[in-house]
């Protein structure tokens, strides 16, 4: 399908004018009013300071402190080696050698060199390790090697001297960092060797029989076996049949930076992928679950784990680092607080934490400074104090810098704590805008749980906003000046198409402190005169709204006032910080009657600027709400406002389903794509099925307001109007040969929803249909404008053992019919903290409501024989660990419960565990019984690492009936 709304930013560029001839208006009032600056919080504790300001590298990759000596080492990306002395200000770093000269002389590649290590023993044998790339793709890509330093003053690299010691596939991500530990082994890191897309192409991740996405360990003072190294008689691995025994630890995407801590454990920073940055304590036999997981998060579900997977010591979401740099111990005088801490940091973001541990638990952990660098490297200076390496390339060139103590007191009491005190309405209570402060309106926006929304954008003085240049995947994002803000105020009609009962809830700013964006809510008064900061933590409320299709004619709302962190993970660097203000939002829309586009009007009033024509294309979205715009264009620019800001390369998203306008569909990785996170029980469910909405998962997390519901921020509840725009869309959809699966739902239901049946057969009829989601979403969907159906839809589905069905219509149920359950997050020691009943528990367990237990376990004699037999879990796994299993069921899954999802030649589908396996038949045990089958009927056995056992169960339970549910289960031994 070609998307004709793909235009070319020339359009824009005649439509602005260039850069010398862009009409400017005369009469554009200054902003002089603002007072958003600085921040609420305290000043940051540290700062840095360069030191050896005449040194300046190019693309520096590691630096280190030659041991017994006054001299500090430099590697660079290109394979050359610096040296310099510990000096107040040095003026000249000399070359100690240049590995893409030697290898050139060989006529050899250098691709690049990325880490380096000094022998424990350097100042008596002169033994350097080096970690360089030679060839993407080939088996020996990456390779470390031993070189010989000479005693010369200053040293240099033996050219002859080279020892090749281990290699492993080169490409995208290698690793290199080198570490030589407390026991005198070499550790080695690598990473996943492949491009980002898809994660993990090698599915090496959990795979130990390579030695990719490792951390090695390696003698190499003791060769053997025909290599250059031996392999030390304790790694985790050596007598594991098909395991490559140099492997110490596995399961990373790409370990960038390691050190030893006094513990004796092996610090890593892991570069993630699409959500999470990550700091492992390694040990030996860590599993840090790449590509199986990134963080906490499910990434490949078809990918098994070898041995269970470990938590990282802390994780960082994309809103505040992007490619961490794992970091060292601090053991200087200059900051007292921060001795025995881990100090690290983020390319990305420049950001410097530190964090204390006490074992694998953290204790503290705090963020030390925000920098504007590009941070590739720490060390240890020679007097204990932390040195960090940049690796931009600015006017003084790479260079490196030294975390000290922040002498700028900034004092956030001035920080305005009313929205009246910013300076950004004249008249707050009217919003009413300050002079030079325009209002400006989107082409289409976010749906907001029915609240409404209005913007302003706010530039001091006559500074403009102009494109960015080097967005990594746009040409088109924005370059604001100092405290400039991007406001939006959000509200609500209390009851329902009466716009007298409109009442603001919050306005939102964003602030750019000349540093980086930063994101803060003002919640509004009763009296709706003005609003007060919220604290940095967010809150929640409830609002109860007069809306006449609601159960009992009250929608019970609840509202989150997001917190700083949670606004920064949707406005963050990846899709373009300001969101709303882009390209793509304002071509398209004419402002209060203008014949102008919105971009060309801010042209106009001189508050923007074009200074460079870029390079891709936009998408030029439409107002999703429009019924005289196209159907595909409207359902495309409804995904892209939705969805889009963590759906697209790079910008966050757990799974790699993109849902940008700009990209054709064909591209966006949904057609016709099985769900990688469950598909809710929809049989045979994609996210995008090609003509059935009701297959498709993505109408589904439209759909529910349940576990599942997307967007999971910004929005809780379905959007009616959105919900008819994709249904119709998706039922015109075809996959790239022109195919379409038909409307499956609806035809399946036509019994149940055209038959005027009594109401107690009709719900029994329902129950019976709502094993099948996809029945269930055709009969929501109809409830939705049917009270009679939907009264009796919600008693079919109340607690029905098909969860997804029961999530969809617990949004029809009355405010006073829902209980307070946990839900889908909640903080296991809340469980753990009450005292269970067994005898309750075990009504619980063998209920056919609730948690389901009994549908699949056995225990003390009562259930089914699916799952584990119960009966003695409680000697295996204690309250806490029994939480666990129940919480994250697909972490460690048992050989014998691999879940094999079969399809024949004839269609069919089955799932269920293998019970015998031989040239002729496959048995496998199913929820319904045992099912044989015949190995000519099969064309696909696919074992998938997703547990049969589904996630959430806890959520329909309250705090107290999991805490008796566990205290059953634990007494069962």
């Amino acid at each position: 399908m070609k998307f004709h709304w793909i235009i070319s930013v020339c359009w824009a560029v005649l439509t602005l004018g260039s850069v010398g001839g862009i009409r400017v208006s005369a009469a554009r009032t200054p902003w002089v009013t603002s007072k958003v600056q600085g921040s609420p919080e305290p000043p940051a504790p540290c700062g840095i300071e360069r030191v050896f300001p005449r040194l300046a590298f190019r693309e520096p990759v590691d630096f280190a402190w030659e041991p017994g000596s006054q001299r500090y080492w430099v590697l660079q990306l290109n394979g050359q080696i610096f040296t310099f002395a510990n000096e107040a200000d040095p003026a000249i770093a000399q070359l100690v050698g240049d590995l893409a000269m030697i290898r050139a002389a060989a006529h050899l590649p250098l691709r690049q060199t990325l880490g380096f290590a000094f022998h424990p023993g350097f100042a008596t044998n002169r033994l350097v390790y080096v970690c360089y790339c030679h060839t993407d793709g080939a088996p020996d890509g990456s390779q470390v090697s031993r070189f010989r330093i000479t005693d010369a003053n200053p040293p240099q690299l033996d050219p002859d001297s080279e020892l090749p010691l281990i290699s492993w596939r080169g490409g995208g991500h290698n690793g290199c960092s080198l570490k030589f530990g407390p026991d005198g082994m070499l550790y080695v890191s690598t990473g996943d060797s492949e491009s980002p897309e898809p994660p993990d192409r090698l599915k090496t991740g959990q795979d130990i029989s390579d030695l990719l996405s490792s951390i090695l360990r390696i003698n190499v003072d003791r060769p053997a076996d025909g290599r250059n190294y031996s392999v030390p008689q304790d790694n985790p691995f050596r007598e594991r049949p098909g395991a490559r025994p140099e492997v110490w630890a596995y399961g990373f995407r790409n370990p960038w930076r390691t050190s030893f801590g006094p513990d004796g454990a092996l610090w890593v920073g892991d570069v993630g992928w699409e959500l999470w940055e990550s700091i492992h304590r390694v040990t030996a036999g860590y599993n840090g679950g790449w590509s199986r997981v990134e963080g906490p998060q499910d990434i490949n579900l078809d990918v098994l784990s070898p041995t269970p997977i470990s938590a990282p010591i802390i994780v960082h979401g994309h809103h505040e680092a992007a490619s961490i740099t794992g970091g060292f111990f601090y053991f200087g005088k200059s900051l007292p607080q921060q001795r025995g801490a881990y100090v690290y940091g983020d390319w990305e973001s420049g950001k410097i934490w530190a964090l204390h541990h006490d074992g694998p638990r953290l204790t503290q952990h705090q963020e030390l400074c925000d920098t504007t660098l590009k941070i590739i490297a720490f060390a240890p200076a020679a007097d204990g104090e932390m040195l960090v390496m940049d690796y931009r390339e600015g006017q003084d060139g790479a260079g490196i810098y030294r975390l000290v103590a922040n002498e700028r007191k900034t004092d956030p009491t001035t920080f305005p704590r009313r929205l009246s005190a910013t300076g950004i309405f004249k008249e707050v209570a009217t919003q009413h805008p300050a002079d030079g402060v325009e209002e400006y309106r989107p082409v289409g926006t976010m749906w907001t749980d029915y609240a409404s929304s209005q913007r302003w954008l706010g530039l001091p003085g006559e500074s403009v906003v102009r494109t960015a240049r080097g967005h990594p995947w746009s040409e088109v994002s924005w370059a604001f000046p100092s405290n400039a803000v991007l406001v939006k105020t959000l509200s609500l009609e209390l009851t329902t198409g009466d716009r007298a009962t409109r009442r603001r809830i919050e306005t939102q700013v964003l602030h750019q402190d000349g540093e980086g964006w930063q994101a803060y809510t003002y919640r509004w008064n009763d009296a709706q005169t003005d609003a007060e900061l919220v604290t940095a933590a967010g809150e929640t409320v409830k609002f109860k709204v007069v809306d006449g299709t609601a159960p009992g004619g009250v929608r019970e709302q609840t509202w989150r006032f997001h917190s700083r962190t949670e606004c920064l993970r949707c406005h963050n660097f990846w899709p373009g910080t300001a969101l709303a203000f882009g390209w793509d939002s304002l071509a398209g829309k004419a402002f209060k009657g203008s014949a102008t586009n919105e971009l060309a009007r801010l042209a106009e009033l001189g508050m923007v600027r074009e200074t460079r024509q870029p390079e891709k294309t936009v998408a030029h979205l439409v107002d999703p709400y429009d019924s005289q715009a196209p159907l595909d264009l409207r359902a495309r620019s409804w995904l892209h406002l939705n969805c889009a800001h963590c759906h697209r390369n790079g910008a966050g998203g757990a799974v790699s389903a993109y849902f940008n306008a700009e990209l054709p569909l064909g591209e966006l990785r949904i057609l016709g794509v099985p769900p990688l996170r469950g598909n809710f029980g929809l049989p045979g469910g994609k996210i995008l099925a090609p003509g059935d909405p009701w297959r498709s998962v993505l109408y589904y997390r439209a759909s529910t307001t349940g576990n599942g519901h997307m967007p999971t921020l910004g929005s809780r509840l379905p959007d009616p109007a959105g919900l008819g725009l994709l249904r119709e869309w998706l039922k015109g959809v075809q996959d790239r040969e022109g195919r379409s699966l038909g409307d499956s739902g609806a035809t399946a239901t036509s019994r149940i929803l055209q038959e005027k049946l009594p109401g107690e057969t009709r719900t029994a009829a329902l129950k019976a249909a709502f094993n099948d989601t996809a029945i269930a979403l055709v009969v929501a969907d109809a409830a939705r404008t049917d009270p009679v159906l939907r009264t009796d839809a919600v008693a079919a589905a109340f607690k029905h053992p098909n969860s997804a069905a029961y999530e969809l219509f617990k949004q029809f149920l009355r405010p006073d019919q829902l209980e307070p359950t946990l839900g889908d997050a909640f903080d296991p020691p809340v469980v753990l903290s009450l005292n269970g009943d067994p005898v309750r528990g075990r009504a619980l367990f063998q209920s056919e409501t609730g948690a389901n237990c009994v549908r699949c376990h056995f225990c003390d004699g009562v259930g089914h024989n699916y799952g584990p037999d119960l009966t003695a879990v409680g000697k295996k796994f204690d309250r806490a660990a029994l939480l666990q299993q129940i919480l994250r069921p697909s972490a460690t899954v048992a050989p014998e419960y691999v879940l094999h999802l079969v399809e024949t030649k004839t269609g069919s589908s089955y799932s269920g565990f293998v019970v015998r396996s031989d040239a002729l038949e496959l048995v496998l045990r199913t929820e319904t019984g045992e099912q044989s089958l015949g190995k000519e009927q099969i064309s696909s056995d696919t074992k998938s690492s997703l547990s049969a056992m589904p996630e959430g169960l806890l959520g329909p339970l309250t705090a107290q009936e999991a805490a008796d549910l566990l205290a059953y289960l634990a007494k069962s031994r």
